[in-house]
């Protein structure tokens, strides 16, 4: 059970960072 959160907890940092970079690009553009 750890592990199963463990795999969600990086899947979901890896997917706020990703949001987080694409917002930092998006604003540059602008």
């Amino acid at each position: 059970m750890k592990e199963f959160l463990e795999d969600i907890n990086k899947a979901f940092e890896s997917k706020v960072r990703l949001g987080i970079m694409s917002m930092l690009m998006v604003n540059n553009e602008v």
